[in-house]
């Protein structure tokens, strides 16, 4: 930072590196003096900001390249950060250097490459595959190099390793200094892009190798003469037809020789194209079909068109003599077509099913994924691609929790329990894919997430627990003191006593019976036996909190009811019952007393209604809260507030069939919100009657 009279104010110990002074040396000195070579470029003028990239000269003369940021400040002066792009000059010259070698694609490209890693890390290094040292760079020995490349793939500070896939098997690429310099992370990432290329490399040398191989059998087809033969002078004149050919073209051999090519096979209205050409050939131009295998259309006897696969060839002769060999591909052109039509269907099934699917090659390698199995694990697709069964078990397992099988589960089948990105509960089965000859040709995963049949299961299951339990308990008690009080003697007190315990214990099982009913009635009926009907606002909730609050508590309630409130279209009696429950729970969970708020008003952007139901009590915990509106769940596990479990569960029924909802915030210590949100205009109580179904 510089002053009004461009001395320096303020100067970063960084800055002071670079020009190789102390920052306080720097300090009240002019800034054109120190960087007399950066303020060659303009300054920044007004307000405006500069970013440009310019040299600073170290103290030993040479030139560091930085980029210069300069804003003028509005009491005078500058400031101005100068960054080293040393670094960054040098990874893009590495790089650049790496690209040249992989763009002349030479046959030693390997070694080239090696070289320049070797350079970049000033250790030599190999490239190791089955135990053979392939190429080297450097003086890493032979038995050092196998040494490093037997080991795990695991960086160490002196040694780099990179793993490479190609078709001739897995190779590793290593380095290892002799010093204890440590290689870094850039270091792993240039080798890995190194490697990234060499297996590049490896696929296209692969498909060339097996394009060669194609072309060979191709030749051989055709040296049998199962593909028309077809040789002519510069002229375009026939001098072999073979019997292909003959068959081909429904004309005989002696009929074809001598005569022009283009009046025997070529359509008419390609005979001008075809005649420029031999041109061009006799001009000494190069033929644009020479060499290349085309498709194009060929005529019959009788003039129909049809579809061949042609390639042509210069013969080695003294005059100019070519050789046409042709293939009938009408029945491929057809074959191709239902193929297309077929792989179109299935790619459609595959890609839209809302099942995963995984299919694995015959070596157990994974070749193809669809978007339904990608959406359920949350994984890329160019990230299981290739990977073997193991790899692709590891990368599943470490989205699951636990993995277990399926009750008596037939060969193949299992069930995993994915807690990535969303907890699923997925049902896998294995199956071979056969070609029908016996040939097996790979197999495929089936994903099918089951996590609803699960999840409803599992609700059964814990429902018929907790009811049985939550029945248990008050009979046990009523029938332990009815036989007590049947079979002694007791004094009135104790007698009394027994008694007002049974009735309490009955009222609860009446209770619970209630309102096990009640959310029984609800789900059954969907809501279909609610009376519907326009409401004012402020008598509902005024009948409700004068029937659910005990006369001592009411002096604890405070309502607070926005003026002009629209008619809400509800059941009078449910919005008692859901209401009601809600202010039961906030007295109950606030033993210690303080205050009651009962709010209500409209959202000002959506056509809904609130009211909600504020308490000082002791709250809850984020897993409270999340379980609050369980069936039978109770934030209080001693027993000391009375309760059935069952009362938020039924507030929430009532809710969605209003096509409403109930939500909860607390915090424990703090009290409770519990808020009922009303649609002012629901949709048919119809569509709720389908949502509830669905839901459930």
């Amino acid at each position: 930072m510089t002053g009004a009279d461009g001395t320096f104010e303020y100067v970063n110990p960084a800055l002071a590196r670079m020009v190789g002074q102390p920052a306080t040396a720097l300090v009240g000195r002019a800034e054109a003096d120190v960087l007399a070579d950066v303020l060659s470029e303009q300054p920044a003028q007004g307000g405006a900001r500069v970013t440009v990239e310019v040299p600073l000269r170290r103290p030993d003369g040479a030139s560091t390249p930085t980029l210069l940021t300069r804003v003028v400040r509005n009491a005078g002066g500058v400031t101005a950060v100068l960054t080293d792009l040393s670094a960054p000059k040098q990874a893009e010259a590495r790089l650049r250097e790496l690209y040249e070698v992989t763009a002349r694609g030479a046959p030693d490209t390997l070694h080239e490459l090696l070289e320049v890693a070797s350079r970049t890390f000033r250790a030599p290094g190999a490239f190791v595959r089955a135990g053979v040292i392939v190429a080297r760079a450097g003086p890493l020995s032979a038995l050092r190099a196998l040494e490093l490349a037997a080991q795990p793939h695991d960086r160490t500070p002196d040694t780099l390793r990179v793993a490479v896939r190609t078709p001739d098997g897995p190779g590793t690429l290593v380095f290892c200094r002799a010093t204890r310099l440590p290689f870094t992370g850039a270091d792993e990432d240039f080798l890995r892009l190194i490697g990234q290329w060499l297996e590049q490399d490896a696929a296209r040398e692969e498909t060339a190798r097996q394009l060669r191989r194609s072309e060979e059998l191709n030749k051989a087809v055709i040296r049998s003469s199962l593909d028309a033969i077809i040789t002519c002078d510069g002229r375009g004149v026939i001098t072999e037809f073979n019997p292909a050919a003959e068959q081909i073209f429904g004309r005989s051999r002696a009929e074809a020789l001598g005569e022009p090519l283009d009046a025997l096979i070529i359509p008419e209205r390609m005979r001008a194209a075809h005649s420029l050409s031999l041109q061009r050939l006799a001009d000494g131009g190069a033929g644009r079909i020479l060499g290349q295998r085309l498709e194009l259309p060929a005529a019959r006897r009788d003039g129909q068109e049809f579809p061949v696969e042609l390639s042509v060839v210069r013969l080695p002769t003294d005059t100019p003599e070519y050789a046409g060999f042709i293939r009938d591909i009408t029945g491929r052109r057809a074959a191709e077509a239902r193929l297309h039509h077929r792989t179109t269907q299935l790619d459609s099934v595959f890609n839209v099913s809302p099942d995963g699917f995984v299919t694995f090659s015959d070596r157990g390698y994974v070749v193809e994924v669809n978007p339904a199995f990608l959406a359920l694990t949350g994984t890329r697709r160019e990230d299981l691609l290739g990977l073997d069964e193991a790899q692709f078990e590891r990368v599943l397992r470490a989205r699951c929790e636990v993995a277990r099988p399926a009750s008596r589960p037939p060969p193949g089948v299992d069930v995993l329990q994915v807690v990535r990105p969303a907890r699923r509960v997925l049902k896998r089965t294995r199956r071979p894919m056969d070609a029908g000859d016996g040939v097996v040709l790979g197999h495929v995963m089936y994903f099918r997430d089951i996590t609803h049949e699960a999840e409803i299961s599992n609700m059964k299951s814990e429902f018929m627990s907790t009811a049985a339990h939550e029945l248990r308990t008050p009979k046990t008690s009523i029938y332990g003191f009815t036989e007590l009080l049947l079979t002694r003697e007791l004094d009135p007190d104790t007698t009394r006593d027994l008694l007002e315990t049974i009735y309490r214990q009955a009222g609860q099982l009446i209770l619970l019976l209630t309102e096990l009913l009640d959310l029984a009635r609800i789900e059954a009926r969907a809501g279909q036996d609610f009376r519907i009907a326009h409401e004012a606002v402020r008598p509902l909730i005024e009948n409700t909190v004068r029937a659910f609050t005990p006369p001592h508590e009411r002096p604890r309630v405070r309502m607070q009811v926005a003026p002009n409130l629209p008619m809400l279209p509800v059941d009078g009696a449910k919005f008692n019952q859901a209401l009601g429950n809600v202010l039961s729970n906030a007295f109950k969970y606030s033993p210690q007393g303080g205050e009651v708020l009962v709010h209500a008003w409209t959202d000002p952007l959506h056509p809904l209604l609130h009211v909600s139901v504020t308490d000082q009590g002791i709250g809850m915990t984020p897993e409270q809260r999340h379980r609050a509106f369980e069936r039978f769940y109770r934030a209080d596990s001693s027993g000391s507030i009375p309760g059935t479990g069952l009362g938020l569960s039924l507030v929430q029924e009532i809710m969605h069939c209003h096509g409403g909802r109930a939500t909860l915030s607390s915090e424990p210590g703090q009290g409770s919100v519990v808020t009922l949100t009303f649609p002012v205009n629901p949709a048919p109580l119809e569509s709720h009657a389908q949502e509830n179904t669905d839901r459930g």
